[in-house]
C-alpha cells in the first residue's frame, strides 16, 4: 500500500493507489472561468516521486493563475501605459544627464562625508565603478537574488502616484491592485540597467545610438515616445485624450510635488480657463490657432468673473460677447500669471511627449514679460538694506517677529512661512554650530519635498542675541519661536507678510525696472544673489534654499547632503552685506533678549 503524502506535501492527495495534484482556485478566478479546482493524476504510487511532480505542477499552475490574473487585471491599455511611463522616464533621465554634462557637471556622483562634511574626491574610474555596482545590484534583483527593495521601488512609487497606477497596501499583497505596480517596477528595473550601461559608455566618451541599445533582448519595447504615441493614436482612430483629462494628471503631479493647496487650485483654475476657452480639444487637435485664440480672448475677460455679481454665472462664451469696461478687465500682471500657468502645463505635456517639444510652449513667450535672471530679481540694494535695518521704526517694533523675520530671511534665504512656523525644538546645536531644522510635523507644512533641510545660523544673528531669545523662551516653557503667531495655524505668515510688505513700501523702498518688485520675498532673492556674487558653491546654495535644481533621481543615489560644518564653513560664514547693524546690536544688548515683552 502506498504511503500517505504527509503534512508537508503541497496540494497532494491519494486516491486509491495513485497520487493526484489538486488545487482549489481563488474565487475571483473560478467565477470567471467556471472551474473551481484543478485535479491532475500524477500517475505514480511513489510518494517521493509524487511530491517532486506536485512541486512541478504547483509552479505551472502558479504561472497559469498569473496569466489569468493578467488577462483579467492587466488590460492591454494598462500595459501600454506602463510602457509609455518607462519610455518617458528613460528619455527624461537621458536628457537630464546630458544637461548636467552640458553644464560641466559630469561629476554627478560627488560624495560628501556625512560626518565630517568633507568632499570626497572621485575619479572617472570611481564613478564608473559605482554605476556598474548599481547596475549589477538591479541585475541580481531581476534574478531573484536580492530580496530587499532598491531605489527603483522608490522611483516606481513616485511614477505610480503621478500616473494613477494602484499601489499595493503591503509587500505581501498579490491581488489585482498589486500586479500593475509590480510590472512597473520590473520594466523600470530593465530600463535602468540599459540606461546605466549607456551612461557608462557616455562617461567613457562613447555615444552609441540609444534606440539600438533599447532594443536589446529583455528590455521593454522602447520605440520612440512619439512613435509609441502614434501607434496608440492610430489604434483609437487618432483621438485619445482630451486636454481636461491630461490636466487631471498634471494637477495630481503637482500635488505629489507637495505644493500648497492654494497653488494647486490656482493651477487648476487657470489651466481650466484655457480649456474652457478652447473647447477642451483632444490632444491631437491642438493647433496654433487655438492658442492664439486663447491669447486674444484672455484679454477680453473681466477680473474675478466667477465672484463678481455682474459676471458670475455667465459662460465664457457669453462673457466674450459682452462689452466689458476697461476698468473691469484683467490687468496685465494677472494675464501674465494666467499665461505662465498654461505655459507650464504645456511644458509638462511636452516633457512627457504628449506634444512635440517646443512646438506650442514657445507661442506663449511673446506674451511673457521679459524677466531678469532669478537670482537678480527683486533684489534689495545695499542702500535698501541700510534703509531697512537702520530705520528708526526698527527699534520701535511691538512684536518679536517684526524684528527677527527680515534679518533671519536675509542671512538664511528662508521663506517667510518656514520662519513663522518654527518650533523652539527646530533650533538645534550640533558640534558648537547652531542651525534651523526645517521639517514637517506639529502642523507645519513645506512648499516642496526638497524644502526639508538644515540651515546653519549666521554669526550676525547670534551677535544680535537670537540664541539668547530662544533660550529665554525655552525657560518660559514656550513651544513656538514666535508664540503670538500661533493663532493662524494653517498660515502663520498671513499677518506678518502683509504688515512687512506695507512697511517696506512705507519707508520709501520702491519697485523699479532694474530690480523688480520689492517685497519680503526679496530677502530670499537677495541671499541667493549674494551667494552667486561671492562665488559660493551652487549645490550648497541650492541645498540651503531648498531647491531641487540639478538633483535628478540618479544624482540622489550617489550624493549625500553636505554636513552642517561644511555648510557653515564654506557658505553661511562667508556671507556678508555692507549693512551697519551696530544700532540693532547695541539695542538688544541694552534691552535684553525680549525687549518687546510688556
Amino acid at each position: 500500500m502506498p504511503k500517505s503524502p504527509g503534512k508537508s506535501a503541497s496540494h497532494l492527495i491519494l486516491r486509491g493507489t495513485k497520487f493526484y495534484y489538486r488545487r482549489v482556485l481563488p474565487g475571483d478566478i473560478s467565477g470567471k472561468i467556471g472551474i473551481k479546482e484543478i485535479k491532475i493524476s500524477l500517475g505514480t504510487s511513489n510518494v517521493r516521486e509524487a511530491r517532486s511532480l506536485a512541486v512541478f505542477w504547483d509552479v505551472r499552475v502558479n504561472q497559469i493563475l498569473l496569466y489569468w490574473r493578467r488577462i483579467e487585471f492587466m488590460k492591454e491599455d494598462q500595459l501600454d501605459q506602463i510602457r509609455q511611463i518607462v519610455v518617458r522616464w528613460i528619455q527624461d533621465k537621458k536628457d537630464e544627464l546630458e544637461d548636467l554634462r552640458a553644464m560641466g557637471m559630469s561629476d554627478f556622483m560627488v560624495q560628501i562625508d556625512g560626518e565630517t562634511g568633507e568632499r570626497i574626491q572621485t575619479t572617472s574610474e570611481d564613478r564608473i565603478k559605482a554605476l556598474q555596482e548599481a547596475v549589477e545590484v538591479e541585475q541580481e534583483k531581476l534574478k531573484g537574488n536580492v530580496l530587499s527593495e532598491t531605489w527603483i521601488e522608490i522611483i516606481a512609487l513616485q511614477l505610480a502616484k503621478e500616473n494613477g497606477i494602484p499601489i499595493p497596501e503591503n509587500e505581501k499583497q498579490n491581488d489585482k491592485d498589486a500586479l500593475p505596480y509590480r510590472r512597473l517596477c520590473l520594466e523600470l528595473r530593465k530600463a535602468f540597467i540599459a540606461l546605466g550601461k549607456e551612461e557608462i559608455n557616455m562617461m567613457n566618451g562613447t555615444y552609441d545610438d540609444y534606440t539600438e541599445i533599447a532594443k536589446q533582448k529583455g528590455l521593454v519595447s522602447m520605440v520612440s515616445p512619439s512613435s509609441a504615441s502614434l501607434t496608440k493614436q492610430e489604434s483609437q482612430n487618432n483621438r485619445t485624450q482630451r486636454l481636461s483629462d491630461l490636466l487631471k494628471s498634471y494637477v495630481e503631479f503637482k500635488k505629489n510635488k507637495e505644493l500648497a493647496g492654494k497653488s494647486v487650485s490656482e493651477i487648476e483654475s487657470k489651466c481650466g480657463l484655457f480649456i474652457e476657452i478652447t473647447g477642451d480639444p483632444y490632444i491631437e487637435d491642438l493647433n496654433d490657432e487655438l492658442i492664439y485664440q486663447y491669447l486674444e480672448d484672455i484679454k477680453k475677460l473681466p477680473s474675478r468673473h466667477t465672484i463678481s455679481k455682474k459676471y458670475r454665472g455667465k459662460s465664457i462664451e457669453s462673457l466674450l460677447k459682452m462689452k466689458i469696461p476697461q476698468k473691469d478687465l484683467l490687468d496685465d500682471e494677472t494675464i501674465r500669471n494666467h499665461i505662465n500657468k498654461v505655459k507650464s502645463f504645456f511644458l509638462w505635456l511636452e516633457k512627457r511627449h504628449y506634444l512635440p517639444s517646443g512646438k506650442y510652449s514657445c507661442l506663449f513667450e511673446q506674451n511673457k514679460r521679459s524677466k531678469l535672471p532669478h537670482e537678480a530679481r527683486d533684489v534689495f540694494s545695499t542702500d535698501d538694506l541700510n534703509k531697512v535695518f537702520n530705520h528708526e521704526d526698527y527699534l520701535n517694533f511691538k512684536k518679536p517677529w517684526e524684528f527677527w523675520l527680515p534679518i533671519i530671511a536675509l542671512y538664511t534665504g528662508m521663506r517667510i512661512n518656514e520662519i513663522c512656523q518654527l518650533l523652539l525644538d527646530d533650533i538645534v546645536n550640533e558640534g558648537d554650530i547652531w542651525y534651523f531644522k526645517i521639517c514637517e510635523g506639529e502642523g507645519k507644512t513645506l512648499k516642496t519635498k526638497t524644502s526639508q533641510r538644515n540651515i546653519p545660523i549666521h554669526l550676525e544673528l547670534i551677535d544680535l542675541g537670537f540664541i539668547d531669545y530662544v533660550k529665554m523662551l525655552k525657560r518660559d516653557r514656550r513651544k513656538y519661536l514666535f508664540p503670538d503667531l500661533n493663532g493662524n495655524k494653517t498660515r502663520p505668515s498671513h499677518t506678518p507678510i502683509k504688515k512687512i510688505n506695507q512697511w517696506i513700501k512705507a519707508i520709501g523702498i520702491r519697485d523699479d525696472e532694474k530690480t523688480g518688485k520689492k517685497t519680503f520675498h526679496s530677502f530670499r532673492h537677495t541671499f541667493a544673489n549674494r551667494c552667486k556674487e561671492l562665488g559660493l558653491d551652487q549645490e550648497m546654495t541650492a541645498e540651503i534654499l531648498g531647491h531641487s535644481e540639478g538633483r535628478g533621481d540618479m544624482r540622489l543615489i550617489y550624493t549625500k547632503p553636505a554636513g552642517i560644518k561644511k555648510l557653515y564653513g564654506e557658505l553661511i560664514s562667508k556671507i556678508y552685506y555692507d549693512v551697519d547693524l551696530t544700532k540693532l546690536k547695541n539695542y538688544m544688548k541694552e534691552k535684553g533678549p525680549n525687549p518687546w515683552e510688556k
